[in-house]
C-alpha cells in the first residue's frame, strides 16, 4: 500500500516555520527594548540596533540553548526509561521478581 501525503501537510510546516519566526522576532524585540533601556544607563554600553538585538538573541540561543523556567523543575524521562517502565508494568509479579534478581546478579558481576 502506498502512503499519500496529507493535503495540509505543507501548510502545517509553513505555519510552524512562520510561528517560529514570529516567536524569534518577538523575543528579539523584547531583548532590543530591555537592552536599550537598561544597559546604556547602568553599564555605559552602547545601544543596539534591532538587527544587532536579533543577532544577539540567536547567538544566545546557539550558545546556551533553550532555557526552561519551570518550578518545580520537571525531570523528563528518556525514551528507553519510558519503554522499560511500560514493559515492567506489563510483567506479572513473578516475572518482576525474576527480573530484579537477574539485574542484581549482573550488577554484582560488574562490581557495583
Amino acid at each position: 500500500m502506498i502512503k499519500t501525503k496529507k493535503p495540509l501537510h505543507g501548510l502545517r510546516i509553513a505555519g510552524a516555520v512562520l510561528l517560529a519566526l514570529l516567536g524569534v522576532l518577538l523575543q528579539a524585540t523584547a531583548l532590543y527594548f530591555l537592552w536599550n533601556w537598561l544597559m546604556p544607563a547602568k553599564l555605559s554600553l552602547p545601544p543596539l540596533s534591532p538587527a544587532e538585538a536579533g543577532g544577539l538573541f540567536v547567538l544566545s540561543k546557539i550558545l546556551f540553548g533553550r532555557i526552561k523556567l519551570r518550578y518545580p523543575p520537571v525531570v523528563e524521562k528518556s525514551v528507553w526509561r519510558l519503554r522499560l517502565d511500560r514493559r515492567i508494568g506489563e510483567m506479572t509479579e513473578a516475572e518482576r521478581e525474576q527480573f530484579r534478581q537477574e539485574m542484581a546478579e549482573r550488577l554484582k558481576r560488574l562490581g557495583k
